[in-house]
């Protein structure tokens, strides 16, 4: 009789975007109420040389009336410069009426942030006078605030942002040169007014289970054919805690990368009770992995506390 033992290789690399990319809908599940979501907001950063503007976005999240938590890369100039202060757009909901938006530029200071520490990437950040609600600031899932806690593989998280991947149904990879790629879906220019309309109605939810690929590293799982959901980076990620009935806080998202797999098994027959090996196979295979920075890791380098 024939028998196959399998052993599977999991090796972490850089990764690459899908070559396949579909629709991705909103996956906020119905018990979650939309206005648990308002801790994620816009960020848009704005930088001038010459003549010439860029803008790029991405997401921060509330954690009291100060401080926002975002991105190292966020944060950083475009040519990778890390400064004390910048101008920060942000983009909130209004008290006048869940669907108006206002946008304002504010100084923020930067508190900490990862450096460049392998497989994280933050950016603590704080602003004198903020425009957002501190009563949307995120609940901490308490357990997460421990450095040395890992979430259980299987379960599930919510990824808040404002990715455009959500944005239409044709959607593909964005392959415009020289400018924030979160404008575009494909190469559509999102304008001014289906812009507004999309981040009124955001952020979007990308639902994922934790698991393990190695002692140390842990990634969510993301659909080999999706697209790399730029604008999502700094966005919360979340536990749903059915004791509180609320989403709360365990880390900020800032990456999609591809794990290489390697798939091993060895056959091999049964002679008369004894195990004779034949030969082996190996397939390898890619699979898709987001990565994000614990919140207890980054509570754990600075001194500020948050509820």
């Amino acid at each position: 009789m024939f028998h196959a033992s399998l052993v599977t290789l999991i090796i972490f690399f850089a990764g690459c975007k899908s070559s396949n990319p579909t629709l991705v809908t909103d996956q906020l599940p119905h018990y979650v109420p939309k206005e648990q979501l308002l801790s994620t907001i816009k960020l848009t950063m704005r930088e001038v040389e010459g003549p010439v503007t860029t803008y790029y976005s991405g997401c921060g999240i509330i954690l009291d009336e100060n401080h926002l938590l975002t991105n190292r890369h966020i944060w950083a100039t475009k040519d990778g410069e890390i400064s004390q202060n910048r101008n920060v757009q942000v983009t909130v909901k209004c008290k006048k009426g869940k669907d108006h938006l206002h946008s304002i530029t504010q100084n923020f200071k930067l508190v900490a942030d990862s450096d460049d520490r392998d497989f994280e990437d933050w950016a603590l950040i704080y602003c004198e006078n903020p425009y957002w609600n501190a009563e949307n600031a995120a609940h901490v899932y308490p357990l997460a605030t421990h450095p040395d806690w890992i979430v259980p593989e299987g379960t599930e998280l919510f990824i808040l942002g404002f990715s455009p991947i959500f944005f239409e149904k044709d959607i593909t990879e964005f392959e415009k040169p020289n400018d924030d790629p979160s404008n575009y879906v494909g190469n559509q220019l999102l304008t001014s007014t289906n812009r507004s309309s999309f981040t009124k109605d955001g952020p979007y939810t990308i639902l994922a289970e934790s698991f393990h690929y190695d002692e140390s590293r842990f990634g969510l799982s993301y659909s080999n054919h999706w697209p790399t959901p730029l604008g999502h980076s700094g966005g919360g990620v979340y536990i749903w805690v059915k004791e509180t009935q609320r989403l709360e806080l365990v880390g900020v998202f800032h990456s999609k990368n591809m794990l290489r797999t390697e798939m091993s098994r060895d056959y091999h027959f049964n002679f008369f009770g004894t195990r004779v090996p034949l030969f082996s196979s190996t397939k390898k295979g890619r699979s898709a992995v987001l990565h994000y920075s614990r919140i207890g890791n980054i509570l754990a380098t600075q001194d500020a506390k948050f509820e």
